[in-house]
């Protein structure tokens, strides 16, 4: 336990002294309660003025990972269009850490709180369902484009061409450099 512990103390320390010392937009570094520390930063606003961020993901549900979900925020703003959004899940353990699904928003709103919810049936309020199990633990990443889910098909590599925002998350063991590409502008 303590050379876990050491280790995912270690493996923080290296993230959040990767995100206090590069020049990056404003980032959200959060512990999961389950001691996996997730890394966020909001791009700029979209189209419809109202800035879309990923404001939650979970990846591990205990038990069968049946209560999965991303969660999406407006800012509080409500009702905000996400035509011309894609939700885009890249894995951590794939060559290139290529997508492994990918969520056309077009013909979606958020609702009059500013939330929108992708997920499993199981999750109260969801939005748009997937599959249970299909949101990998970690290390992985989901990123909110301006694109079309037809640009991301299984296995497209890595990208920041018309990102918005990015949450990469990890296992409590295993950090991958290659997603936090994903965190820098442009």
């Amino acid at each position: 336990m303590s050379q876990y512990v050491t280790s995912t103390r270690a493996a923080l320390a290296a993230v959040i002294l990767f995100a206090l010392s590069t020049p990056l937009p404003a980032k959200r570094i959060c512990m999961h309660e389950d001691g996996r520390s997730i890394i966020s930063t909001p791009e700029t606003s979209h189209a419809f003025g109202a800035q879309i961020i990923i404001n939650e993901v979970d990846s591990d549900t205990p038990g069968a990972d049946a209560a999965e979900f991303v969660e999406l925020f407006d800012g509080g703003a409500g009702n905000t269009p996400l035509d011309g959004h894609v939700v885009v899940f890249f894995n951590g353990g794939a060559v290139n850490d290529a997508s492994y699904a990918a969520f056309d928003l077009d013909g979606f709103t958020t609702n009059a709180n500013g939330f929108f919810t992708l997920g499993n049936a199981a999750v109260p309020g969801v939005d748009l369902i997937f599959a249970n199990g299909l949101l990998q633990n970690g290390p992985d990443a989901v990123a909110l484009f301006l694109a079309n889910a037809s640009d991301f098909p299984n296995g497209t590599p890595i990208t920041t061409v018309n990102i918005r925002d990015a949450l990469v998350y990890n296992n409590g063991v295993t950090i991958d450099a290659g997603l936090l590409v994903l965190l820098n502008a442009g």
